[in-house]
């Protein structure tokens, strides 16, 4: 009679469960593999608004914030570009001042006409004086852009009436590295300034910046910048703390004082 051995047979159950549980990314995905702290690579040129040929990094020399979206949508991209305008409006930074704002269409059928158009409505969406070369709108081949959304990690699919792709906004570092991924179609003011701070780096934000990055994190359940509490009130209970030993230091140290002034007088 043969007997049974069930090691082997749990061997194999575990590992098919194991081999199935892969995820499997399909080719054609849409989504976001966050980059943070990468550093863009060079050599990626598109042309401007004006079909001038132009290095990226060129023309990231401050912190940047940058939109990716295709020129002949009629919903999505428009939404988000024209949240974006809006609420530079009301932060108190100058772009191509303070920081430097770049649009790159990942459509390779997308040509700088279409850019300059589309470049000169949300400029004036901004609300307030804003300077043409402050805001770079930018087209390209289909290998430059796929290269540049492989760099970024921004997975786009080409459809039958237009694009699936993510919604967000990346802020890269003067030095070229992503800083941030800011999702959704619409920002507030105070989420877009916390960006740029963190691209900014906290040695080059302003103080205010400082004191915010360090009380607020950005929540990408939330898709926005949230109050740390936990990080404050461990901040507080720290500083209780050794204020507590500090008064117990120098009571005891006064006692000490006291005690040794006494027996002197009882001495004598």
């Amino acid at each position: 009679m043969k007997t049974f051995s069930f090691v082997p047979f749990i061997l194999t159950i575990l590992a098919g469960g194991l081999v199935s549980a892969q995820p499997v990314m399909p080719p054609d995905r849409v989504g976001i593999d966050e980059k943070l702290s990468y550093p863009l690579p060079g050599g990626l040129s598109f042309h401007d608004e004006k079909g001038t040929l132009v290095d990226l990094r060129s023309i990231m020399r401050r912190p940047t914030v940058l939109s990716l979206v295709y020129l002949s949508c009629t919903h999505i991209c428009p939404t988000l570009l024209g949240s974006l305008a809006e609420a530079l409006g009301k932060i108190d930074l100058t772009p191509g001042r303070d920081y430097s704002l770049v649009t790159v269409s990942f459509d390779d059928r997308d040509l700088p006409e279409l850019a300059r158009q589309k470049k000169e409505n949300y400029i004036k969406a901004v609300g307030r004086p804003v300077s043409e070369t402050s805001w770079i709108f930018l087209t390209g081949d289909a290998q430059t852009i796929n290269a540049f959304t492989d760099a970024v990690g921004f997975a786009f699919r080409r459809d039958r009436d237009g694009f699936s792709h993510p919604r967000v906004l990346l802020f890269f570092s003067p030095d070229g590295r992503i800083a941030r991924y800011l999702y959704g179609t619409t920002f507030s003011p105070f989420d877009l300034r916390m960006a740029l701070a963190e691209a900014a780096g906290t040695e080059k934000a302003l103080s205010l910046d400082k004191l915010l990055l360090f009380l607020y994190h950005y929540d990408r359940g939330e898709n926005r910048y949230l109050f740390n509490l936990p990080k404050v009130l461990a901040v507080i209970l720290v500083a209780a703390t050794a204020s507590f030993l500090l008064f117990w230091l120098v009571a005891k140290k006064q006692g000490l004082s006291e005690g040794q002034r006494l027996g002197e007088g009882n001495g004598s």
